[in-house]
């Protein structure tokens, strides 16, 4: 911790939403890989439940095996936890814009809830 902060505070969010969005942007890009989360809980030697916390943010998915995952799929590990696009290749980092993009639109306002 910085000054009694968390680091995850530093990137604008509390550690749970910065887990969150972590699980939240590794969706995203089994999503638009169009791969199975069965598959890839499979590649990464852990039962699907495991992903499952993964995906819904429960807890960050484990650095090994998320290297192997961007080494795989050519993706940088900026790219699951930072966010920007800049450490996804262009035409990937396209479509993961724009299906982000997709999601925010269709999810219910706070308003609405």
């Amino acid at each position: 911790m910085v000054s009694g902060r968390s680091r995850a505070h530093y990137l604008g969010m509390e550690s749970s939403e910065h887990k969150i969005a972590v699980g939240k942007r590794l969706r995203l890009t089994i999503e638009t890989l169009e791969l199975r989360q069965i598959d890839v809980a499979r590649q990464f030697g852990i039962s699907p439940s495991k992903l499952g916390n993964w995906l819904r943010g429960v807890n960050y998915p484990e650095t090994l095996a998320l290297i192997e995952f961007c080494d795989t799929y050519k993706l940088t590990m900026d790219w699951f936890l930072r966010g920007p696009a800049a450490g996804v290749p262009g035409p990937l980092a396209d479509i993961l814009w724009r299906a982000g993009e997709a999601a925010k639109a269709d999810a219910p306002s706070k308003a609405e809830s």
